[in-house]
């Protein structure tokens, strides 16, 4: 079978015949003994993420839990619903199902009133029969011929003419005779006979043939066919976005798309992903070493020849491998550079380290991409038709000392566990697992790098072909808070910049590294509370006194009772705190949900006191840098926090908050 965007079945999609009742009969509501819908039990059972006693109820938190859960999200969204079309209806079809309810609203009642009800359900109906007989228009539309207007033409207004400065153009409006004196070049240049001068010699007469007219074959104008309304009564709905997203998979443009599915990473492709990564995933208070930083140097610790240390070469032995062994799309690439990045101790070198485990399966140790390890994985690889030999005698050095082979082995050892399978559902655990049983350096190495990634490919999944219906991308409407929810949802890279300039510039290096006093000014610059983007650090931001001296105005006030733990801050309002000067923290409340706070900010590399909480609530798990963030209003991250200096309120702002 043909593995193609045109199989839909292929990828996930199913239709659903929902029959054609107007209103779904639902087990336990009304007199309803059953679901017979099979569209509303699956509907329900994808929903029923907790699978508890209640068989069939759902409340508002299972509800909230599913949708937050990337597997149900794109199950639902690829249910294809048959059903009746809502125009299609008979009035007296809509009238009987509601008559039923009414029944049965009816029977809950004292039978005193019965009577009353039945008259009144008896006007009721009626109304409702005569509304929709002006409604339902499918039936005398149906196989109808359809004309489509016809397009206006396109008005351009043309602009006033004016008459041409032609001095301006170097142009003189008188005329002009040229003579050698005032243009020397005549003295050299001959000049050629001109048509119409009469001391110019006449050409011989030439006879111009006479040419047979040739025949103009008339074209047939081909007649369109009519276009006729569909003669059925069913329609068939899609997911708006899980149907965009899977015809962009049809029609893109191969290897130019929009993601790195089906593409080969370029060479600065591949020095920005590994720039990105390893600058988010080591601090200057890490005890790693700082060496790890320089994102020109790689695999330069250990045998692979100086030669071959370099970004051309990395991105041709991965695309080469990438492409043997069905690493296609980017969420695949993602989980294999995120277990290679650990394995690889971040790039460095292709050979595992000294360790008290190693003794167990020398000298096939781990090596290559993904660290090869033992001596069976070796054998069975070398015995495979067209391998190098890597068992017999010392070759196995050559996985740490030879980039291909190194790649190559990564790559096979990846499809041979079938991780594709786990990355597909995005399950970064299970694929760890299985390369690294121990799962050693999983919470704090190889799931941060796997964030960090998903960054780095430019946010995935909103920009890929393959993956976008997972996550319905955010909407924002309109205002400043919109605005700054927009760039904290980018998660621009955090970065405290002291002594620099671009805290206050507008230029794309300016805007691509930020920490949370400069996240919250440029906010205040954006309000009209200051005209410029201001350079303000927390502690300039802990009093009243102090933050109205910062910003040169007195349109910041703060919130009186705000330092206690019960205070409920609004939309808008800016929190600090501050435990001396270079360790404090602020951001922009986005909405207030009784106890659960919105935050806008940057975030530094150990994140939130209330991390748990906030990842919970469906946040962004990465950490050194701008987010959408959830927090309890009474927890460490906010008022319980040692340094909780409280809530400050712009005032007298000039733009729509």
């Amino acid at each position: 079978m043909v593995f193609s965007a045109y199989n839909w079945d292929q990828f996930g999609f199913k239709t659903f015949d929902a029959g054609s009742e107007y209103i779904y009969d639902i087990q336990g509501l009304h007199y309803s003994v059953r679901t017979d819908s099979v569209f509303t039990k699956t509907l329900w059972d994808k929903l029923d993420v907790k699978k508890n006693k209640n068989e069939g109820l759902i409340d508002i938190g299972e509800l909230k839990l599913a949708y937050a859960t990337l597997e149900t999200q794109e199950a639902i969204s690829k249910m294809v619903c048959k059903h009746t079309l809502e125009w299609a209806y008979t009035p007296k079809q809509i009238s009987d199902e509601v008559s039923k309810i009414y029944d049965y609203y009816i029977s809950l009642e004292d039978p005193s009133v019965e009577g009353e009800l039945k008259d009144l359900k008896k006007q009721k109906l009626q109304g409702l029969e005569e509304q929709i007989e002006k409604m339902m228009f499918w039936e005398e539309l149906k196989t109808k011929v359809y004309t489509p207007p016809e397009p206006e033409p396109e008005i351009k207004e043309r602009p006033e003419q004016v008459a041409l400065e032609l001095k301006a153009l170097g142009i003189i409006d008188y005329p002009y005779k040229l003579t050698t004196a005032n243009d020397p070049i005549l003295k050299v240049v001959a000049v050629d006979p001109v048509e119409n001068d009469i001391h110019a010699p006449t050409p011989d007469p030439v006879e111009t043939p006479t040419e047979t007219p040739i025949e103009t074959a008339v074209e047939e104008q081909v007649k369109a066919p009519e276009r006729l309304m569909p003669d059925t009564n069913h329609v068939y709905h899609f997911h708006p976005i899980a149907f965009i997203n899977h015809m962009k998979l049809m029609f893109a443009k191969g290897p130019t798309g929009e993601c790195f599915c089906n593409k080969d990473f370029t060479v600065e492709d591949l020095k920005k992903i590994v720039y990105h990564v390893r600058y988010n995933t080591f601090d200057k208070t890490s005890k790693k070493s700082m060496h790890h930083h320089h994102g020109d140097r790689i695999f330069y610790d250990g045998e692979v020849p100086k030669s071959d240390q370099t970004y051309t070469n990395f991105a041709e032995v991965l695309n080469t491998s990438f492409n043997k062994y069905g690493i296609k799309t980017c969420i695949q690439k993602i989980h294999f550079l995120a277990n290679m990045y650990i394995e690889t101790q971040y790039f460095t070198k292709l050979e595992e380290g000294e360790n008290k485990w190693m003794d167990k399966y020398k000298p096939y140790i781990g090596r290559g991409f993904m660290h090869l390890t033992h001596d069976y994985h070796y054998k069975e690889y070398s015995e495979i038709t067209g391998n190098t030999d890597i068992f017999s005698g010392t070759n196995y050095k050559k996985v740490a000392s030879d980039m291909n082979i190194a790649a190559d082995t990564a790559a096979w050892y990846w499809k041979k566990n079938n991780l594709n399978k786990h990355a597909d559902k995005d399950d970064i655990r299970a694929t760890c697992k299985v390369i690294n049983p121990a799962l050693l350096e999983y919470t704090k190495g190889r799931r941060v790098a796997w964030i960090k990634l998903k960054e780095a490919f430019g946010g995935y999944p909103y920009n890929c072909l393959t993956d976008a219906s997972k996550h319905e991308a955010p909407v924002y409407e309109e205002g400043v808070l919109e605005e700054m929810r927009k760039w904290a949802d980018q998660h621009v890279q955090y970065t405290m910049e002291t002594s620099t300039p671009l805290r206050t510039k507008f230029d794309e290096s300016a805007l691509g590294k930020l920490d949370c006093s400069e996240f919250v000014c440029r906010y205040l610059h954006k309000l009209g509370i200051t005209d410029t983007v201001k350079h303000i650090a927390t502690d300039g931001m802990i009093t009243q006194e102090k933050f109205r001296t910062s910003v040169g105005n007195n349109n910041i006030d703060f919130l009186t009772g705000s330092d206690s733990e019960d205070y409920t801050p609004q939309a808008g309002d800016i929190f600090v705190w501050s435990r001396a000067p270079g360790d404090g923290h602020t951001g922009v409340v986005h909405s207030v949900d009784g106890d659960k706070i919105t935050i806008l900010e940057a975030i530094g590399k150990n994140g939130s006191s209330d991390e748990p909480y906030h990842i919970n609530e469906g946040g962004y798990e990465g950490m050194h840098c701008s987010r959408t963030s959830y927090y309890r209003k009474d927890k460490k991250a906010l008022a319980k926090h040692g340094g909780w200096k409280g809530y400050f309120r712009p005032k007298n702002y000039t733009k729509q908050l």
